[in-house]
């Protein structure tokens, strides 16, 4: 089989450099492709003998288990149920992309899409469930839950979303639209613009997204010079410390924390906007799908993954609701903010911190936090850094 593919020989340092993965598999429809030649499904289709469908297994990896991609047909024991097709809408766009009726809460019909012009794009790569602006702002409301104990906000009794597309009812349950962690009050996660269709000269002007960093706790702004929120920052090299000497909190000023869905705003223009949807992975974790190339269609069915099988937690009376922290990262709910402003790297400021002028795109800060633990009989300055994936996207605090 002679497929064409595009090789990168040179790639920006953000956001390339935390990525895991080698390399990007398209199986976009062929409309996306330059040429048919570079559609990798397009030219397997075409093969004598070959099926017009693949299917998408997604987990999160935990008890063992393990993704799957199914290339011509799909894995019918993954299925827990026959699947159920959906038409692709919009196909000359080239996205498996499909109409949505309504979109319920715990059984409420919203009004984002009652004017019947909503969309979602399946999106395999996308780790969140993409909601159009301003309706995202909503959608946060009604989903968020105070934690109180809850170490695992899968595990909180929150809202039951519903995705109605023709001829498909999706249901997606907090055990795969919530964060796993919780997050102190004033914290959010990820870019405040998510997905959006912005020129790059538009970007530049606004100065949104010119650099791109996973520490939730850290934010870049400009104006003033480079400092920490609520702490006295000391400059070493392209450091940052941060020390704090608390000892527990009185109960009356316990930190609040809070179960947020693992959530985006989209701001899409037509024809793909305004009313996108991005279908991620709260939708792909509960469903098995299979993307039928010639129609095309998309099928959907409850993944027989360990979470479906046991069934979801409301219908389980004596299921665990607290859960634990994962391994390795139970002082990451310390979440301490420091805010770190970006105007030192006009000219001269770059070269003091050790840091290069050659490509803004390339610009990283990270922060050192230290705590100090009271024993009674003595104090230990312990160094927290940011380590590991969820201490990445979550949190600036981190004991490795």
């Amino acid at each position: 089989m002679d497929v064409s593919l595009i090789m990168a020989i040179e790639m920006s340092a953000q956001p390339f450099k935390s990525f895991a993965f080698d390399g990007i598999l398209g199986l976009g429809l062929s409309s996306l492709a330059v040429s048919s030649s570079f559609s990798l499904f397009d030219v397997f289709s075409k093969r004598e003998g070959s099926s017009s469908h693949f299917g998408v297994y997604l987990t999160e990896g935990e008890d063992g288990e393990e993704s799957e991609v199914a290339m011509g047909g799909y894995n019918a024991k993954r299925l827990m149920e026959p699947l159920v097709w959906s038409p692709v809408a919009k196909q000359d766009l080239g996205y498996w992309q499909v109409r949505i009726l309504h979109v319920r809460i715990n059984g409420k019909t919203l009004d984002v899409c009652e004017d019947g012009t909503c969309h979602g794009v399946v999106d395999t790569g996308s780790s969140h469930l993409g909601v159009p602006a301003p309706y995202d702002k909503e959608f946060a409301s009604l989903l968020s839950q105070e934690a109180v104990d809850i170490l695992d906000c899968r595990l909180a009794d929150a809202p039951t979303i519903e995705i109605e597309l023709p001829g498909v009812n999706l249901t997606i349950h907090p055990e795969t639209y919530m964060r796993r962690l919780p997050l102190r009050e004033g914290v959010t996660v990820g870019s405040a613009k998510g997905v959006s269709m912005e020129s790059p000269d538009a970007k530049k002007a606004s100065g949104g997204d010119a650099v791109i960093l996973l520490s939730a706790n850290v934010n870049t702004s400009s104006g003033g010079a480079m400092r920490g929120t609520g702490h006295n920052a000391s400059q070493h090299a392209s450091v940052i410390e941060s020390t704090t000497q608390e000892t527990a909190l009185p109960q009356q000023q316990a930190v609040k924390r809070f179960c947020r869905p693992k959530m985006m705003p989209v701001t899409m223009s037509a024809p793909l906007g305004p009313k996108l949807f991005i279908l991620g992975e709260p939708v792909l974790h509960r469903y098995y799908t299979v993307y039928d190339w010639a129609t095309p269609r998309i099928g959907f069915g409850l993944a027989a993954s360990r979470r479906n099988l046991d069934g979801p937690l409301a219908s389980r009376p004596d299921a665990d609701r607290r859960g634990s922290l994962p391994e390795g990262v139970d002082t990451i709910l310390m979440q301490q903010r420091l805010d770190i402003h970006s105007d030192s790297l006009d000219s001269g400021g770059a070269d003091s911190f050790g840091w290069t002028e050659d490509d803004d795109s390339d610009t990283s800060a990270f922060a050192q936090t230290f705590v100090d633990v009271d024993h009674g009989d003595h104090v230990d300055h312990v160094a927290l850094s940011p380590c590991g994936s969820y201490c990445r996207l979550v949190a600036d605090v981190c004991q490795c």
